[in-house]
């Protein structure tokens, strides 16, 4: 693997890149924090527009937090039928409001605004529900602290560019972030990979050859060398079977004046006036 300072310079890189192609992103600061982090969950690995929807049904379907909170896992899922992994997201939701509101008896999540940035992390990191990407989400999000939250999309594009391995844990590859990139580049950062994971570095088929980092993605270069080869093999197979035809009547041909000239070559006849003798 490259050193520290060759992939931090290399993350600073896909960074530019990113903010020419899709411009500085803005820091939404919604007054209620309870909500920022509902669509930080719902965001992992759907898209922008199935979040707004899937908040917009759940303000409709609800009276507010509260209800959400004492509601089932089911009946939740059955209202954000866009988001990915619904249910499971719905799940973690109720834990986490439930066992923020045994704590503080409130829905109201102002208390955090007097927290420091560790205390803010630690309490988000430790609650019922909560994680270390939660952890990171919640400095981020809610106290414009320095932090970059590895959620699945954002680990899926770092990996691919192979700034950090397959097997180092969470924390390693946040910590990681947050050494490479100046306090004022967290959020940008993490706005942008996002985007990027949302329209180009999709999980399943990403379209490497319309990605904005291709030319600097050893996973986007290895993808799109795999499909050239693909490409140059199934030309090859249609011209062979194209040809095939051709090959066959050659062929054929062949056979038959190699039948005539063994019959012109008098060998039939003499194997006859063998016989009769």
């Amino acid at each position: 693997m490259k050193t520290f300072s060759e992939r931090a310079a290399l993350l600073q890189r896909a960074r530019r890149a990113l903010r020419k192609a899709y411009g500085k992103p803005v820091r939404d600061e919604a007054e209620d924090i309870a909500p920022q982090l509902l669509r930080f969950i719902l965001s992992e690995g759907s898209t922008r527009a199935a979040v707004d929807d899937a908040v917009r049904r759940i303000a409709e379907a609800f009276v507010d937090l509260n209800e959400l909170r004492v509601s089932l896992a089911r009946e939740i899922a059955e209202v954000i039928p866009k988001i990915p992994n619904a249910q499971a997201k719905a799940a973690r939701l109720i834990k986490l409001f439930n066992a923020i509101f045994l704590r503080h008896n409130t829905m109201d999540w102002d208390f955090v605004r007097s927290m420091g940035v560790r205390e803010l992390r630690q309490y988000f990191e430790n609650v019922d529900g909560g994680d270390a990407v939660l952890g990171a989400a919640a400095v981020l999000l809610l106290s414009s602290g320095h932090a970059v939250p590895a959620d699945t999309d954002v680990h899926r594009v770092i990996l691919r560019l192979e700034l950090v391995g397959p097997d180092e844990e969470i924390a390693a590859v946040q910590g990681f972030l947050e050494r490479a990139l100046k306090s004022d580049q967290g959020f940008e950062t993490w706005a942008l990979v996002r985007r990027l994971a949302e329209a180009r570095c999709l999980a399943k088929a990403p379209l490497c050859g319309r990605c904005t980092l291709k030319a600097m993605c050893p996973t986007g270069a290895g993808r799109l060398s795999a499909r050239k080869e693909a490409a140059k093999a199934r030309r090859a197979k249609a011209v062979r079977k194209k040809a095939a035809p051709a090959r066959k009547a050659a062929a054929k041909k062949s056979g038959a004046t190699r039948k005539a000239r063994k019959k012109s070559s008098g060998k039939p006849a003499a194997r006859k006036k063998r016989r009769s003798t």
